[in-house]
This record gives structure tokens, sequence and C-alpha cells, in this order.
């Protein structure tokens, strides 16, 4: 008999119980950037292997600005404090620029180190015994990048953008560019000096003619750009959307990696995730930094990988005693990559949203894996750090608290790589009670109106049941609960008096009897009252054409509203004489001119919308 994989298990699990059951995937590749990877390779194809050993050489207090590999030394450059660290094995030496802030660029040849520092902008050649032979001051405010050719050295500059070339012990201005502010980063090929500013143009300097000008235009401003000494790759960012939530916008971003050779570039990969820092080739792989983990892109085999060494990303790369370092930030640390692999890989997944709050039920898929040394979850309801449940051991099921999130943590000592693609974990959405956020019941006059707003957190169908409350308790008004949400009565189904309505909410209609939830709240106190107000001591004469009424309207519960009429079809309202209807009496007075005679007619209203209305003909 086949097997069917997890996946379908999932799927099946979600359509035989669409309403109890849901399944998530673990591996999804457009979240790469929420996973956090500790010495292990997550390919785009979900397969999970650990990766060789990082070794933490030097941790700073300081930024670590830039890195170079030289004579089998790694050599930083800080910022804060504008130091050389000069880093072999577990031996540390430095050299103090205090008269700079920031060591902005580093690059050496088979004879000297090149150093840039800023600001009083400086160019400084640095033997193999740490000292310095000579300097070059320079005017432009930044020194961003040194680039070592056979035809020299290059130096490119900010504020203003400016190429320089040293040959020899001459320093001079070769090229400059008003569009941009600053020239970023240099990258030499045989087709010459290829460079990037601010803007989305690739730029090109030729030895032969010195002549610097715009050969590629992309989409999105240029972040990177490295060589394997033959073709060019280049990097951007590009924000693909943004949305608003509660603790501020967001914005979803791509990196977008082109192979540009002969004059044109084609598109070699994109990463669904957050800023590039760096690219960097070596050993047919160009390595990608970004703010978590960092990625490999392998020639070879055409493959994408994600690596991490755990919390963080990824700032530069640099080949020094022919082993990989990467330089991280926040905090800076020097890490090497060693030959050997790990022992341990861990991997910490994005959070697993189910929408709402829910229970968590088993992880499919793990029997088809090498034994993993551990599996721990952890909930959550709110996405914010410090609102996590603690880690829990998974145990055939998960055991932590029910939550809307879930968060899952692998732990592998195995050399065997094995797929994420055919792991999942199942979630069963809770029930909650309905909420009921407005009751109200009203008298208007021969009508008494109920209303209310009810949210119900799983959308579930939902059932109503109104009740009077009687001596004996609550008595339901109708035999079978409601489905809509408001209900006109007839007043004068009530005697005068106080009454008191309960409102009943249930989800019985969505939910087995057992998980079911009913919702009730009551009324306000409320007098329903049949008894009009009454239009008392009506006196209207006509003198000359002017018609002049008085008259009083009593009602217990209090005067609302009155009107008067000398035609059939238009009603009138009228103050009384205090200007405010807020007695149980009040006085009203009315004078008409120009009135030849006819019927006037008085109507009163009292607050529960009872109304009286009295005619009297007045004749000249």
């Amino acid at each position: 008999m086949k097997k069917l994989s997890p996946l379908l298990l999932c799927g099946l699990v979600s359509w035989l119980f669409a309403v109890q059951s849901v399944s998530i995937p673990l591996f999804q590749w457009e979240r790469i950037q929420e996973y956090e990877l500790s010495n292990l390779v997550l390919s785009a194809n979900g397969e999970l292997s650990l990766s060789p050993s990082f070794s933490t050489l030097y941790t700073s207090e300081n930024p670590l600005w830039c890195a170079t590999g030289w004579k089998h030394t790694l050599v930083v450059g800080t910022a804060e404090g504008a130091s050389l660290l000069w880093i072999s094995g577990t031996t540390l030496q430095s050299n103090l620029f205090s008269e700079h802030a920031i060591i902005s660029a580093i690059a050496g040849d088979d004879n000297v180190l090149y150093v840039g520092a800023i600001p009083q902008t400086t160019l400084y050649v640095i033997n193999s015994k740490r000292e310095i032979e000579a300097k070059y001051p320079l005017s432009p405010a930044y020194l961003w990048s040194i680039v070592p050719s056979p035809y020299g050295i290059w130096v490119l500059t900010g504020e203003p953008a400016e190429v320089y070339l040293l040959r020899g012990n001459k320093l001079q201005k070769i090229a400059s560019l008003s569009s941009e502010r600053h020239l970023l980063k240099g990258v030499w090929t045989e087709d010459g000096l290829y460079l990037i500013g601010e803007s989305s143009f690739l730029y090109l300097l030729t030895s032969s003619s010195l002549s610097l000008r715009a050969v590629a235009e992309f989409s999105d401003p240029i972040q990177d750009i490295t060589t394997d000494g033959k073709t060019l790759y280049v990097g951007i960012q590009r924000t693909t959307s943004r949305s608003r939530r509660q603790n501020g916008d967001t914005e979803k971003q791509e990196i977008l990696i082109y192979r540009y050779e002969k004059g044109s570039a084609s598109l070699l990969t994109t990463l669904p995730t957050g800023r590039l820092s760096q690219l960097f080739f070596w050993q047919k792989k160009l390595y990608i930094g970004s703010t978590q983990n960092f990625f490999v892109y392998d020639m070879n085999d055409n493959s994408l990988s994600a690596w991490g060494y755990g919390k963080g990303g990824i700032r530069l790369f640099a080949v020094a005693g022919d082993r990989l370092h990467c330089i991280t930030e926040r905090p800076g640390k020097v890490l090497q990559v060693e030959v050997t692999k790990a022992k341990e890989g861990k991997i910490l997944t994005p959070l697993y949203d189910a929408g709402q709050k829910a229970s968590w039920g088993k992880i499919l898929g793990l029997e088809s894996i090498p034994p993993l040394a551990s599996v721990m979850t952890r909930s959550t309801l709110s996405p914010l750090p410090d609102l996590f449940e603690e880690w829990s051991l998974y145990q055939k099921q998960v055991t932590s608290q029910p939550n809307r999130y879930l968060q899952i943590q692998f732990t592998t000592t195995s050399p065997t790589p094995f797929s994420l693609r055919e792991i999942c974990v199942t979630t069963s959405p809770l029930n909650q009670a309905p909420e009921i956020l407005r009751f109200d019941v009203s008298q208007e006059g021969e009508r008494l109106v109920f209303s209310w707003t009810v949210r119900d957190p799983n959308q579930d169908n939902l059932l109503y049941t109104l009740s009077l409350k009687r001596k004996n308790g609550w008595v339901p008004l109708f035999s079978s609960p409601l489905t809509n949400s408001s209900l006109e009565l007839s007043s004068r189904m009530f005697p005068e008096g106080g009454y008191s309505f309960l409102l009943s909410v249930e989800d019985t209609p969505s939910n087995p009897p057992s998980l079911a939830f009913t919702t009730s709240r009551e009324s306000g106190f409320l007098t329903i009252d049949h008894t009009p107000p009454q239009i008392r001591n009506m006196k209207a004469t006509l003198v000359k054409n002017r018609l002049f009424c008085e008259w009083s309207v009593f009602d217990l519960k209090g005067v609302s509203r009155v009107w008067y009429s000398l035609s059939p079809l238009e009603w009138k309202p009228i103050l009384p004489e205090d200007g405010l209807c807020d007695s149980q009496e009040e006085r009203f007075t009315l004078v008409v001119e120009n009135f030849t005679g006819g019927y006037i007619q008085i109507k009163a209203e009292d607050i529960y919308g009872n109304e009286h209305v009295y005619g009297q003909w007045v004749i000249p």
C-alpha cells in the first residue's frame, strides 16, 4: 500500500475536520529571514543540515566597519575609535588612529596595506611591520573604498563623489560625478573599474581612457557589487509591499542578485529577505550578507541556501589564512568559519499564526527524519517578545498553552541532512465565547425596539434569546431563538410598569454542545408607559386677523415635544414659554398674524413616544 506524505495527511485532517483542525507547514522559504539558524544550513528546497562550526575570534565594543585579509592576517577597521585590528588566530594587535573616528576602508596588495580614515580624510600606506610608510590627506569629507589593480590603487570618496588614483607616490584625482553625493564601492575586473554610488546606476571607468560613464541602470538603488574576476555580480534591494500595523508601518523587501557580463544583466537569484549588507565571492560561491542569517549561492550546482550562527546577520566577509571570516553587528564579532562540521545545530522557526486562540496538536512528519536531540515549543497570544510562555518539551503532542501563536525549536546532532518540507504542525481553533458589545431596549410610542451588537471571535453562526424578568426568574419571550440582531414588538404587549430584559447569545449552530458557549447581558431598567400627555386649558381668540392661543401640556413622566398645525398637512414644532421641555407640565403661547379663521390642532408627545392630539375651530 502506498504511504501518504505527512503534508497530504495534514490536508486530509483539514478537509475532514475543517472547523476543528488546520495544518501549517514548518518550511516557508518566503519567511526565511524569520528563521534563526545556529550552525545549520537551510536550503531553498527545505533541506536542513549541519554547517561548518563558527569560532568567535574577537568581540568589539565598537562597531566593526571594514575588513580584509592580508598576508594570512585578518585586518579589521573599527568605528567610534578608529582602530586597526590585526587578528591572527588567537593573537590580536592594534593600531590606534587618534586623529580620526572611523577606519572607513581597507585593502592590500602584495607589499603594503592601504587604509582610509575619516573625518580629516586621509589615505595611509602601512607596511607588514604595522608602520605608516606614507599618508595622503584628501579634501573630500569621506573615503569609502580602496581598490588595488594592476594599473594602481583606486580611491573612491564622498562629498564630493570623486575617483583618485595612487601610482607610485603620486595621488591624483581622475574623475568626479556631480550626479552622486558618494561613490561607495569599486570592483576591478578585466573591463576596468566598476563603481556604484547611492543611485541605481552602474558606472565603469576604463584605464585606457580614464573616462567615467554609466553602463547600466537597475530598477532600484544598487546596494553592493562584487566579482569573481571576470563576471560582475550586482545586488539591489526592492520594497515589494507596505502595511500599517499598530506598532508602526512595516515594509516587505526582497534582494535581487544580477549577473552582469558583456554589457548585459541577467537575474541570478531572488531572496525574500531584508537589507543586503555585502556581496562576497570566494571558491565559486557567492556569499550574501543580510540582517538575519546569511546566504550562499553555489555556482557549482546553482543552489541557494541560508546559513546562520544564531541571532543576527552578517555585515562583512573576508578571507585570511584560507579561512572565511564573518563580521557581525550589534554586537560586533569576528567569526571564523571552521573546516569541521558543527556537532550540534539549532533552528528556531518563525511564529506560526493560527489566526485566533488555538490549541496546538501534533508535529507530523518527524518520523521521516533522523532522530532529533530535542523539539521544543512555546506559545504566545501576542508576538511581543516579553509575552511568550516558557519553552515546553514536545512529547508526541504540543504541550504549550493554547494560544494564537506557536514557535518551534529543533536541536539536531545528526550528520544526515533531512527535509523540513514533509513536516507540519496541526492546530485546532479554540471556540471562544461571543461578546455582547451593545444591548438596547427602548419604547418609541406604540413600538418596543430591541437592538444589539455581538462579536464572535470564531465568526460562528449565533442564536439569540430574549427573556423577561419575573418574580420566579427569567422567562423567554418566544419558544424558539431568534437569528436576527434586532426586533420590534408592540409596546401594548406589556402593561404599564418597570421591566428588565435579558439577551442570551449562543454559538451552538457552529459547535458541538460540549464546546458551545452562551453569553448573556441584562438591559437597564425600562419603564413602559401607555398614557399619553394631556392638553389642558386650550384658549384661542381671534381679533382683527390676529390669532392668540394659550394652553398647557401635562404628563406624569415628562413632556418631550409639542407641535401645532394650522393645516392638516403640516406640523410645526413649538417650544414652551420657558424655552425647554423638561417638566411634567409646560405652558405654551402661540400668536399667528393674518389668520382669517380655521381649525387649529395641538399634538403633544411624552418621553415614551405616546401622543395626544387636540383640535379646536376658531371662527371670526
